[in-house]
């Protein structure tokens, strides 16, 4: 098999060896028809052979690449032209990829985020119209036409529905509410509160709240309990069995829902705190009973709660039952949650990181499905996913906020940088939509632009709050913006190279959870964003901030924006508050704001 030019997300063949790394990179330039692939072997004698050129090749399965069985030589018009460098340095062991992932922004993401508003052309890209329009399009036409709410005791109860395959009947779905990892129906809702909130509007926060009184009359069963319903069936489903396993309780799917709700009770219903602890302690204390000395915590149980054989000892989900763990340890005191937190935590520091064996339920049970025991001896890799990396590096996160420890921020940078492997760093010109700053889902699958991604763009703006690395922020803007791109649809090219939409998967993974993304990232970020102390910013809703320059009281920047978004209201973190402040932009404007104003308030900039 080998890499071709359809798949260069972050592309590059990396080897370490103790100290010693090498990775050869292509650079990235726009190449619509020359078969283009880069090719591993470490099989092939004493040393490993790495190769980059034209290379013809073909798809085969879902959705890998191979060599063209009767390739060779052909005549060409013209030239083939590419171009390539060698990275070879000392490095931290095993942590060589942070370089690449480095190099690969500063080289070709930086600057086409700050390029993106386009205005030379005019254009104006369905991932930088104005989010005020995404919202009209996801809270007040799409939410409106997928709720349903209906009786559930003295409660109303409702659903953002996705109608997915339940039943195992694609041509006759049915209504249904979803909380797992990919559709969390209460993520979404999360959102839509938000919007309500923001505008003020009582009916839409009802609704939202709605989900909520729906997910906590889910059956339970020692503290496990169902995560899909049925709206005509009027009935609970354990677990889709098509990407899971028929009638099991999934750890990773209840985890990430508990975290949700007690996200709930924390950020937007603190009065019903008590009813949602009331609800998830007894799974925390499931949780607990189940964990292994090793510090893993198995992840399908039967309807007996035993656990299966598959994933029992050895997965990366462990890390999503980590983080709500953490996250209930934080909201109740108890020192028993994290306790199981950090030794869940250590297990994947100690059995996960070390290969990168991020197994998760997708690597194995989506699309690219193989065994359980799958190991590609060619690259001496495993398969892995990065749903499972994502909630790793939220765990870490939220251990370091409850412990002050600096080790979990570290260990979590580490894993939030592999992550970043995922993560696109330019518009392949192969494909239509601009696809900057979206995310694939692994190493055995091959669509552009997933969206999870939305579950990235918060993880990287927290981590850069954490931090203060610029290259966070700025790969947070462009995630947050990047499945507008491709809305409503789930991804691009699914199949790895036609330039084509994916599946129509739903609401929670695509316009929904894209918006509930931009909810929760706009109260701090605004339209734009600067930060004092380092001389940085990030344009967020269609524009871009460049130059900054901070001279004691003194800050100018440049600005630009699609024509339509009359008044940016700019955010700024580190304003002294005592301090007067003369801020001028574009070279030509100037105006004097006190520090506790721009701190509280920010700035605007009328047009």
């Amino acid at each position: 098999d080998v890499i071709p030019n359809w798949s260069f997300k972050s592309p590059a063949v990396m080897m370490q060896q103790g100290v010693v790394f090498v990775a050869l990179m292509p650079r990235l330039i726009g190449q619509k028809s020359t078969p283009l692939a880069l090719d591993l072997d470490v099989t092939s004698g004493p040393l490993p052979w790495v190769s980059y050129g034209a290379l013809e090749n073909q798809p085969y399965g879902h959705s890998y690449f191979r060599r063209a069985p009767k390739a060779g030589l052909h005549p060409l018009a013209g030239f083939v032209e590419y171009e390539y460098s060698i990275v070879a340095a000392l490095q931290p062991e095993k942590l060589g990829y942070r370089r690449v992932v480095r190099r690969l922004w500063a080289q070709r993401g930086h600057a086409d985020l700050l390029a993106s508003p386009d205005l030379q052309r005019n254009v104006v890209r369905p991932e930088l119209e104005l989010f005020e329009d995404w919202r009209q399009e996801a809270w007040l036409r799409y939410a409106i036409a997928v709720y349903h709410g209906f009786e559930c005791g003295d409660r109303e109860c409702g659903t953002l529905a996705s109608n997915r395959n339940v039943t195992g009947d694609w041509n006759n779905t049915q209504p249904d509410a979803w909380f797992n990892s990919w559709f969390q129906t209460l993520r979404t809702a999360y959102g839509w509160y938000l919007y309500g909130q923001h505008v003020n509007d009582g009916e839409i926060q009802r609704k939202a709240e709605s989900v909520l009184n729906l997910a906590l009359t889910s059956p339970r069963h020692e503290g496990a309990f169902s995560t899909i319903y049925l709206l005509n069936d009027k009935r609970w489903v354990r677990e889709d069995g098509w990407a899971g396993f028929e009638d099991a309780y999934h750890a990773f799917c209840m985890s990430w829902t508990g975290y949700w709700m007690l996200r709930w009770a924390n950020d937007l219903v603190p009065n019903r705190a008590s009813e949602v602890l009331a609800f998830v302690r007894p799974y925390g204390d499931f949780l607990i009973s189940k964990q292994l000395p090793s510090g893993a915590i198995p992840s399908w149980y039967d309807g007996n709660l035993v656990p299966r054989p598959e994933f029992r000892d050895f997965n990366a989900e462990t890390g999503g039952s980590a983080l709500f763990l953490a996250q209930l340890s934080r909201q109740t005191g108890e020192t028993k949650y994290l306790d199981a937190a950090a030794r869940a935590m250590a297990f994947v520091t100690r059995e996960v990181v070390p290969r990168q064996r991020w197994f998760d339920f997708e690597t194995f049970k989506s699309c690219a499905r193989k065994s359980f025991d799958f190991y590609d001896r060619w690259t001496a890799q495993y398969p892995r996913n990065n749903l499972s990396t994502i909630q790793a590096a939220m765990a870490y996160l939220a251990l370091f906020r409850l412990t002050s420890d600096a080790n979990y921020l570290e260990q979590g940078r580490r894993v939030l940088d592999y992550l970043l492997l995922t993560q696109q760093v330019w518009n392949n010109p192969a494909f239509s939509p601009k696809l900057l700053g979206g995310f694939t889902t692994q190493n055995t699958d091959a669509e552009w632009s997933d969206a999870r991604q939305c579950y990235a763009a918060v993880l990287l703006w927290e981590y850069y709050e954490a931090t203060g690395n610029q290259e966070y922020l700025e790969r947070a803007v462009a995630a947050a913006r990047s499945t507008f791109a491709v809305a409503p649809w789930e991804n691009w090219a699914h199949t790895g190279f036609r330039d084509e939409p994916g599946a129509m998967t739903g609401f929670h993974w695509g316009t929904g959870s894209a918006m509930a993304s931009v909810e929760m990232m706009s109260s701090r970020l605004g339209d734009a964003f600067i930060d004092l102390p380092r001389q940085a910013g990030v344009g967020f809703n269609a524009c871009s901030i460049s130059d900054v320059v901070v001279n004691g009281a003194s800050i100018s920047f440049h600005i630009d924006r699609v024509s339509r978004l009359k008044n940016v209201r700019i955010h700024f973190s580190g304003a002294d508050p005592s301090t007067t402040y003369s801020i001028s932009w574009n070279g030509r404007n100037r105006q004097q704001i006190g520090g506790a104003i721009l701190a509280r308030e920010g700035f605007v900039i009328q047009q």
